[in-house]
């Protein structure tokens, strides 16, 4: 086994403001760092804002269409899974008329369009050009920003639910943007973040072969610890969490197990989806490998589903969500939870 690269000496934890960090994996030509504060995991080196930027705005989706899988069952079973996320929120909400929602990170506008259709005001934010544009044609094109939430000038508690799904982990200062929510969602409304849980049994046990590490689209790893904390320091608390999510849960543990038993980089995920970072990657795969893990995913599939249910009864699971509200003013000031 190679030697674990040194931790950055110009390491500064974004949670935290730490200096000091040790390493924990090796992923590929970068490395994993825990902060000795707080115990946020970071991937190093950080990137600039530009290169993120250029990662997310025209790499991330392929296509003109901003599709982000190669198949037409992966395109369906990720529209079936953002109308099971409206439908979570019109649930949390009572109700959608008169209800002003903004999307994080929104994609093509899936879960929006849902959400408009069934009487809400709807916004999103959004960096990729393409998946903004399939998004503005689904909302309307005064529904969609295609900047940093902090450059879009929404006013002061504006929004009844703000959701931030699987975006998180991609930024750089995360405090920073759960600060903007904070500022933008109403003291009555409430705000949904959910990440890959780095605390969960998978991660602990599988190390790099874990999904969730994903280098180069992730930057920091949250456990429900570090993501409370984040909430914290945002201004927020929690008020109900979740340990798993059919949308992201089983297929995480599925290609982790895949990668563990039979090697290759995510294998799997990257011959399904648009992933441009390594245009070499599927030409270096050869077809029977991708063969030989479909085979397995097929045949691993539902007990992997049932033991991926299993670890989030256990709060364990490959995802965690967490439901933030305002810390009122009163509250803060007298240093009240």
């Amino acid at each position: 086994m190679s030697p674990m690269p040194a931790a950055s000496a110009s390491f500064r934890c974004p949670l935290c403001g730490t200096d000091r960090s040790t390493p924990r994996q090796t992923l590929g030509e970068y490395t994993l760092v825990q902060c000795t504060g707080c115990n946020l995991l970071v991937r190093l080196p950080v990137p600039s804002p530009a290169a993120l930027h250029v990662l997310y705005s025209s790499r991330y989706y392929g296509g003109v269409e901003a599709a982000r899988f190669r198949t037409a069952i992966g395109t369906w079973l990720r529209e079936v899974f953002r109308w099971q996320r409206a439908r979570r929120l019109r649930r949390a909400l009572g109700g959608l008329a008169g209800r002003r929602v903004l999307d994080i990170g929104c994609g093509r506008g899936q879960m929006l369009a849902w959400l408009q259709h069934w009487g809400a005001e709807v916004y999103g934010t959004e960096l990729s050009q393409a998946a903004a544009d399939e998004a503005a044609r689904r909302l309307g094109p005064s529904s969609v920003v295609v900047n940093e939430l902090a450059e879009a000038g929404f006013p002061d508690g504006w929004f009844d639910a703000v959701t931030v799904w699987h975006v998180l982990e991609h930024v750089l200062d995360p405090v920073a943007l759960l600060r903007e929510v904070a500022r933008v969602v109403s003291p009555d409304g409430f705000v949904y973040v959910e990440v890959p849980n780095a605390g969960g049994w998978a991660a602990r046990r599988l190390g790099r072969r874990w999904l969730g590490y994903d280098a180069p689209h992730h930057l920091v790893h949250f456990t429900p610890e570090t993501l409370r904390l984040a909430g914290t320091k945002a201004g927020l608390v929690v008020v109900k969490d979740v340990h798993f999510s059919w949308e992201y849960s089983p297929v995480t543990l599925l290609q982790s197990l895949l990668n563990a038993w039979l090697g290759g980089e995510h294998m799997l995920f990257r011959a399904l989806s648009h992933e441009q970072h390594d245009g070499n990657l599927l030409r270096r795969t050869k077809c029977w490998q991708v063969v030989v893990h479909a085979a397995a995913g097929i045949a691993l599939m539902l007990p992997v589903l049932l033991w991926s249910v299993w670890l989030g009864c256990r709060r364990e699971g490959d995802t965690v969500g967490m439901m933030f509200r305002r810390i009122s003013r009163r509250r803060e000031e007298a240093g009240e939870p």
